[in-house]
């Protein structure tokens, strides 16, 4: 199932791009995947970070967040200062 996002202007291909991918997923949890994905994409882009550099951030730092405060420090308008600003 599809579900309609509202998104500004900035970010109206981030949304076009998520709902082809999830067309094409192979199962329900393809797509819910893809749509995780696809959120941590748009959310860094809201929060003027470029979207490799916060997701090559969480990925190599999230298998070392033991605690809830680790894993919020991961959040992207809690990371923006350690990341390229997105233009």
């Amino acid at each position: 199932m599809l579900r309609a996002v509202e998104c500004s202007s900035s970010t109206g291909m981030g949304v076009h791009l998520r709902r082809n991918t999830q067309i094409f997923a192979d199962t329900s949890k393809g797509a819910h995947a893809s749509g995780i994905f696809y959120s941590l994409i748009e959310t860094a882009k809201a929060n003027g970070i470029e979207p490799y550099a916060y997701l090559y951030h969480i990925f190599k730092a999230l298998p070392y967040a033991d605690t809830v405060e680790k894993v919020e420090a991961l959040l992207p308008w809690n990371a923006k200062d350690q990341l390229t600003p997105f233009n």
